[in-house]
């Protein structure tokens, strides 16, 4: 972008470029005050010997320019291409780190969500079995996991309690033995 702007910019091509096409207008002038005057002879030779040739210079100054603006056009094409190309690999990273920031407010919204249950089970490896004990009237998963554990500790009581009443039992008949 930076090329088109210093080449319009550029004062010294519009000079190199305007200065013939001044001279071609100047001898058109002087060709059609000739033949005004009668001197269609003169108007012509003026017209092969200076018009002519100022005009083609003037013609080849502005194809060159015209091909140094396409020079400078076809350069930045290639720059538009390179950008856009790096646009859509930004869109892309974009649109993978905006997946990624809402799976983490997800994820986020549930641990608030599972935050209270969650720290009413953590009592319940503390000996705390109330939260259990609350959670075993649900109807959902919990109250099964809930019913589960509670039916687990029954067990682990009733268990406790048979090798007790079999080591009274064995001191209490070693007791009416004695």
């Amino acid at each position: 972008m930076g090329v088109l702007v210093a080449g319009l910019h550029d004062r010294a091509a519009d000079a190199a470029f305007l200065t013939p096409q001044v001279q071609v207008l100047t001898e058109m002038t002087a060709m059609v005050t000739a033949v005004r005057a009668g001197d269609e002879a003169g108007a012509l030779t003026r017209l092969r010997t200076s018009v002519g040739p100022l005009d083609a210079q003037a013609a080849g100054l502005a194809q060159a320019f015209i091909d140094s603006q396409d020079q400078a056009m076809d350069s930045l094409a290639s720059d538009a291409g390179r950008l856009r190309s790096q646009t859509g690999g930004l869109s892309a990273w974009g649109g993978v780190l905006g997946t990624v920031a809402a799976m983490m407010a997800g994820a986020l919204f549930l641990l608030m969500l599972l935050r209270r249950p969650l720290a009413r089970w953590s009592g319940a490896g503390n000996d705390d079995l109330r939260a259990v004990m609350a959670a075993a009237a649900r109807g959902d998963e919990l109250g099964d996991w809930a019913r589960a554990l509670v039916a687990l500790r029954d067990q682990a009581k009733e268990r406790g309690r048979r090798p007790a009443r079999g080591a009274q039992a064995k001191t209490g008949t070693a007791a009416l033995a004695a």
